[in-house]
């Protein structure tokens, strides 16, 4: 049952183990966006092949460069994961391990589909299984304008500001064990 303050309503939930210990987390807009729409219509997040990542990809990160462009150095060794409505991918995320840490790269979702709760349910799974195989470490170059979503998983900015085609990132990190 989640608790509720009834001062405020703000509504909290435990939504996993972070640095080894439970500890309540706000319950987003966006994960009570998700319910409903899963409600609405079947959405499943699974395990795709490294292909079938590549026309989102294109699609929401890089509209304007190549499908080759799109690749990325260690796809067919990674972990690739799609959300789908139905029977359409509408969101994709890559990991990619290395000894006891994981890298996340490459996560996208169809601007259609943001907002609604589906990408903050692709990185919970994501984490899940990544805590649940043994790393140690689960970690990412940020946007800027993203720290906000993954700080809601329990992920700290590390480092300065560094910047990539222009764009402002942080490296972002979160314990696992």
């Amino acid at each position: 049952m989640i608790p509720e303050n009834t001062h405020n309503k703000v509504r909290y939930a435990p939504l996993g183990w972070i640095s080894g210990n439970w500890r309540p987390m706000l319950t987003s807009l966006y994960a009570q966006r998700f319910r409903a729409l899963s409600r609405q219509h079947r959405v499943n997040i699974q395990r795709i092949d490294w292909q079938d990542t590549i026309p989102l990809r294109h699609r929401v990160l890089w509209p304007n460069e190549s499908l080759e462009f799109c690749h990325v150095v260690g796809d067919s060794k990674a972990w690739h994961f799609g959300a789908f409505i139905d029977t359409t991918l509408v969101s994709v995320a890559s990991v990619y391990p290395d000894s006891s840490s994981i890298r996340l790269r490459k996560f996208a979702t169809d601007t259609e589909h943001q907002g609604k709760g589906i990408g903050s349910a692709v990185l919970r799974k994501v984490l899940a299984e990544a805590r649940d195989s043994g790393f140690s470490v689960f970690w990412c170059d940020a946007r800027e304008s993203a720290i906000s979503f993954y700080e809601q998983f329990g992920m700290k900015a590390e480092g300065e500001k560094f910047f990539k085609a222009s764009l402002p990132y942080f490296k972002m990190s979160i314990k696992l064990q």
